[in-house]
């Protein structure tokens, strides 16, 4: 029997999720995108957080296959200066903007938007810009007012947002000393799961591939100017 709880790790392959993957010439840059599904819409868009990519959604698509209620229609962008996507950390407009133009370019003209942390953010902003062609929007550990305010006053978001605080300022050292490649040598040898356990609700829950490709995505200079 599978357990319903049990993680499960993330997926690289695009086509072993029934996805394709697809350029998109955009004004902030090349979008790559996973793509797919197609059950004659609404579109459904997953929007990843900052040190992510489409990855993220993968457990979930998954999962949701399992239970028995696919997902659909699926729209999964690598956010303009993270995973395989060019271009550099556009504003939450631009992005909201290119999204919209995305899923229309793709034939559809309504959607449903998932978005993890700064997809979160995006995810809202996207609605509030299109309120017509947005269904509906479902939001996991969202970016809101408090790590904004974490932003803008570091030593009041220290006190009340501790993790995120000392997330921010580890990738702003990160950016500064060859983050990325400190990074990767922090995960060969080990340390990196413990290092980001405050990430994560349970990081003894958390499946090993979620660290590995941490280590492969995380962009501490694109986070620090996502911030």
């Amino acid at each position: 029997m599978i357990d319903p709880v049990a993680p499960l790790a993330l997926e690289t392959d695009e086509t072993a999720l029934g996805l394709r993957r697809a350029v998109a010439r955009t004004d902030v840059g090349e979008i790559v995108v996973r793509v797919g599904r197609p059950a004659g819409g609404p579109a459904t868009i997953l929007l990843h957080g900052a040190a992510g990519s489409w990855t993220t959604w993968t457990p979930l698509l998954r999962a949701a296959d399992r239970a028995g209620t696919p997902l659909t229609d699926v729209i999964a962008p690598d956010l303009p200066g993270w995973g395989e996507s060019g271009g550099g950390v556009g504003s939450v407009a631009e992005i909201s903007v290119t999204l919209a133009t995305l899923a229309r370019s793709l034939g559809y003209e309504s959607w449903r938007i998932a978005g993890h942390s700064l997809g979160g953010l995006i995810a809202l902003d996207l609605a509030a810009r299109e309120p017509r062609a947005t269904i509906g929007v479902a939001l996991v550990s969202p970016t809101g007012a408090g790590v904004l305010d974490a932003i803008r006053r570091p030593v009041r978001g220290g006190v009340l947002l501790p993790g995120f605080a000392g997330m921010l300022l580890a990738m702003r050292i990160l950016s500064r000393v060859g983050g990325r490649t400190v990074v990767r040598g922090l995960h060969r040898l080990g340390w990196l799961a413990a290092l980001s356990a405050p990430l994560f609700r349970d990081g003894s829950r958390v499946d090993a591939s979620v660290i590995a490709a941490l280590a492969d995505e995380v962009r501490p200079t694109a986070f620090s100017h996502a911030a």
